[in-house]
């Protein structure tokens, strides 16, 4: 869950909100983030650690899956979840 919303935050180029656990309010567009760290561009680049990282909060409304249906060979009617995009 984390890297889809993270991934579409990234893709379609969100602006953020991150407050930080000690109360601190960064904003700005994530251009990247890994297993450990978020990229935070706004005028300045800054890197963010996650487990300092208390909530995101998107700007506007942001579709981070798309519920699709699939029949399986046996014609039972499954749900799946597909990332809608990939961060580059």
């Amino acid at each position: 869950l984390q890297d889809a919303f993270l991934g579409s935050l990234c893709v379609e180029r969100v602006p953020v909100s991150i407050f930080l656990l000690n109360g601190i309010k960064t904003q700005g567009i994530i251009i990247a983030y890994d297993q450990f760290t978020v990229l935070l561009k706004r005028n300045a680049s800054q890197l963010i650690y996650k487990n300092l990282i208390a909530s995101i909060v998107p700007m506007r409304r942001v579709r981070v899956w798309k519920l699709q249906k699939t029949d399986t060979p046996e014609n039972q009617l499954t749900e799946s979840l597909t990332l809608e995009s990939n961060c580059p």
